[in-house]
């Protein structure tokens, strides 16, 4: 993980506000003749430095763990070693620590789950295909794959499926229609008459994090 970028305006005004106790205390002795004004001001830029040295290495910690946390939310990982800390506040380090090991194993147990849903939506009899919102292929099971050929992720339903009125049937229910029952035929790979049945899925929680999941579910079925 790259250095964070510690903002100059925070760390002047920390540093600041550090270190005017110790400014007043060493003009106040100056003032009274306690301390000559050259050791005073020595005494001044040494406060003024060491709590400058002080408050970087604190801020960096901050903006280093606000650096993961962002990394964290966007991409799903994210790696803070404990070397990288400045150990000035060992309770952001044993945080972190903490956090790494629960969304390891968090990420283990959702990929268990992840892998079950695989073997559960491959086995299901009828060939189904997920869609999202733009009407885009987000999965398409083994059998839907053998019944029209080729289906790319990624790329909009009719690349695969040039049937308007099923096209059309899917943008109904994308934009909030009720199950839709599609009957039609196609010619290729070979001479077929399909059912078609279409569900809007419930809408994901967190759609920022997955806006490619899926918003509907084709069903096919070939007809006797």
């Amino acid at each position: 993980m790259a250095s964070p970028q510690v903002p100059f305006q925070r760390f002047l005004t920390l540093t600041t506000l550090a270190s005017l106790p110790p400014v007043a205390v060493f003009f106040a002795l100056a003032a009274t003749g306690k301390l000559t004004w050259g050791l005073a001001l020595l005494s001044v830029a040494v406060s003024v430095g060491v709590l400058g040295w002080m408050v970087r290495r604190g801020l960096s910690d901050v903006y280093r763990v606000l650096q993961f946390s962002e990394i964290l939310a966007r991409d799903g990982q994210a790696s803070l070693p404990a070397r990288e800390m400045t150990g000035l506040f060992p309770e952001f380090t044993e945080a972190v620590t903490r956090l790494q090991t629960a969304w390891g194993r968090d990420r283990g147990r959702l990929g268990a789950r992840a892998s079950s849903a695989e073997t559960i939506l491959e086995g299901l009899p009828h060939p189904l295909i997920l869609l999202n919102e733009d009407r885009q292929v987000v999965r398409a099971t083994v059998g839907a794959r053998a019944l029209l050929g080729t289906v790319t992720p990624g790329r909009d339903l009719s690349s695969v499926l040039r049937i308007p009125q099923v096209l059309e049937a899917i943008d109904r229910v994308l934009s909030g229609g009720n199950r839709e029952l599609i009957e039609f035929d196609i010619q290729f790979p070979a001479d077929r008459s399909l059912n078609a049945q279409i569900e809007r899925l419930p809408s994901p929680a967190a759609t920022r994090l997955v806006q490619h999941a899926p918003r509907a579910v084709a069903s096919l079925e070939v007809l006797d």
